[in-house]
């Protein structure tokens, strides 16, 4: 169980951390398709080598594809979701009635 919230933990926090970093430098992703296969590509490398000091008692197929989908849940949709958020409040805050 505990390497299990550990695995995630590292998946989300390097996923962030990659996101905000880029961010930061003015990086802007062109498609939802480009930032997420550059997150699971990161997400991916990251897991197999936590999976290989693990050792061979886990099933790696099965935590890359929970890597993809946590990818695609949690980070890419998050991200995309403050994006909107941020247009939203900008134009709010310029037209009071813009709903």
């Amino acid at each position: 169980m505990i390497r299990i919230i550990i695995g995630t933990s590292l998946i989300i926090v390097a996923s962030v951390a990659v996101s905000e970093w880029l961010s930061r430098r003015g990086i802007e992703w062109s498609t939802i398709a480009l930032q997420w296969i550059v997150l699971a590509v990161v997400n991916s490398v990251l897991i197999g080598t936590y999976s290989a000091l693990l050792g061979s008692d886990i099933n790696r197929s099965l935590v890359f594809f929970f890597d993809l989908l946590l990818t695609m849940i949690i980070i890419v949709l998050y991200d995309r979701f403050l994006a909107e958020r941020a247009t939203r409040t900008e134009a709010n805050a310029i037209n009071p009635t813009f709903s």
